[in-house]
């Protein structure tokens, strides 16, 4: 029985150790994975600053040559004024002297042209060797698009594969974004844009733009802020009119941040909205207060009523909490309420946000990690920084209310 018992007890530690080294070999696994993310994101982004870096230094060369080009150009000039001014007080003052081919004569005034010309010759131009290789691609690429309404996949990879072993040029490695937007700019510079398909619906989009931007323009004048559906109804229309489809998606940020680049001293919201960006620390806290009050007695209303909530069930809370909290001078809108219980973020405190106690323990964890080539995601940085907090009992704010750190701390 004793030799039994021993035996049952080694094969289960053989299981068990054989079960943590498979475990383990899991784990390496994942992590090499991860590693391998990592380097390759990190790669892709030393790419696009080499990229930069490469059209800074063309820029600055070229501006250096323009400057050389002026500065060379002068000097001939003032050089050629000297020798000929010389030569001519010579010649008047009654010296005897052979001229030579080394004294310049006066250029008559039918070779003024031949100068000018030469001078001109003479100036440097930038050249930028990529230029070439562009414009083909360029080419090749509109010419495809103008035959078919819609290119295949991948269709412009390929024609950079092509063109770069056309011409030669196994040495150029830019990302394809980069690409992509370079031969769209292009494009869009010819004169000759407009008489292709594509071009003409580029410049339609862009008239189109500026007839929608001109009417929110003039209804923005009228009213501070826009109903419910006027964007949506206004670009409808002005869709129609140039004909392009219903279902052709316009960029409302587009037009409002034109809007507010151009009209920075212009509120959006009417006289009685209060922006939060304009309270005080203490009329925030009771902004918070009322809106974390809204979002618990929701959900205590939920799990009351599992069924769905009868229509107008936050409006009444709302203004329930507003009464009972003594808080007035702020409106909350229910958008507000319900992006928050979909955002799970049921309680926002931002009291003492900078949180300058656990930013060097959440900043070592984050870099051992990465240094493991483990990537960190916001989630998983959150969930790091409210454990510290709670381990230095700092999780508690001056109500004694939980603090949950959310994305707003993550982003400062």
């Amino acid at each position: 029985k004793v030799v039994d018992s021993i035996t049952r007890t080694t094969s289960d530690n053989v299981e068990s150790e054989a079960s943590d080294d498979k475990g383990a070999a899991v784990n390496k696994e994942d992590n090499d994975k991860v590693m391998g993310r990592c380097i390759a994101l990190v790669d892709e982004e030393m790419k696009q600053y080499y990229v930069k870096v490469a059209e800074l230094k063309a820029k600055r060369r070229k501006k250096e040559a323009r400057i050389a080009a002026k500065a060379k150009r002068k000097r001939e000039e003032a050089a050629a004024a000297e020798a000929f001014a010389a030569a001519k007080e010579a010649g008047t003052t009654g010296m005897t002297t052979t001229v030579t081919d080394d004294v310049p004569k006066k250029p008559a005034k039918r070779k003024r042209t031949t100068k000018n010309s030469q001078t001109k010759s003479k100036k440097i131009k930038f050249v930028d060797p990529d230029d070439a290789l562009y414009e083909e691609m360029t080419e090749r690429y509109y010419k495809i698009k103008e035959s078919k309404e819609q290119l295949p996949s991948r269709a412009l990879e390929k024609i950079i594969a092509e063109t770069k072993r056309d011409m030669h040029r196994d040495d150029f490695d830019v990302p394809y974004k980069v690409v992509y937007n370079e031969i769209k700019k292009r494009w869009q510079k010819r004169s000759d844009v407009g008489a292709t398909t594509e071009g003409e619906k580029v410049k339609r989009v862009k008239e189109m733009y500026e007839e929608l931007y001109k009417r929110y323009c003039e209804m923005k004048s009228s009213q501070k802020k826009l109903s419910t559906g006027a964007f949506a109804k206004l670009s409808k229309s002005v869709k129609q009119e140039f004909g392009f489809p219903v279902d052709f998606a316009v960029s409302k940020n587009r037009i409002t941040y034109r809007y507010r680049k151009e009209f920075p001293d212009r509120k959006s919201n009417p006289d009685h909205v209060v922006e939060i960006r304009n309270l005080s620390s203490e009329g925030k806290k009771r902004r918070e207060r009322l809106v974390n009050e809204v979002v618990a007695r929701y959900l205590r209303e939920k799990d009351a009523n599992p069924k769905k909530l009868a229509n107008g069930t936050i409006g009444r809370i709302i203004e329930d909490a507003k009464k009972d909290l003594d808080i007035h001078e702020f409106v909350v809108a229910e958008s507000s309420i319900r992006g928050r219980i979909h955002r799970k973020s049921y309680y926002v405190s931002h009291e003492n946000g900078n949180r300058d106690d656990i930013d060097d323990p959440v900043v070592d964890s984050i870099n051992s990690w990465l240094a493991k080539g483990i990537a960190v995601t916001r989630e998983q940085g959150l969930t790091l920084a409210n454990q510290i907090l709670a381990a230095k009992n700092l999780g508690k704010d001056s109500d004694g209310n939980t603090i949950a750190l959310d994305a707003v701390w993550w982003k400062c």
